[in-house]
């Protein structure tokens, strides 16, 4: 899983079982993804569909999934 922690609340990336990953905003899902980079992407692009990320101005937002908290799971 990775985090991105802002001062409007946090985008969390996470695997689902259907190998897709999922994109949170707090603890609202807003899409699935094929990577973990293309769901990273939507948020540095403020593509998200979340308007009230996607309409603001002037955010700064890892442009990269690697500048991206990471927390390492594992399967039990």
């Amino acid at each position: 899983m990775w985090y991105f922690y802002c001062s409007h609340g946090t985008f969390t990336i996470a695997v689902e079982p259907s190998g897709s990953y999922g994109l949170w905003f707090d603890t609202e899902k807003l899409g699935s993804y094929p990577l973990p980079e293309a769901a990273a992407e939507a948020v540095a692009k403020q593509k998200t569909g979340l308007a009230a990320w996607d309409d603001l101005p002037n955010i700064s937002a890892p442009g990269s999934l690697a500048d991206w908290m990471a927390m390492r799971t594992t399967a039990r």
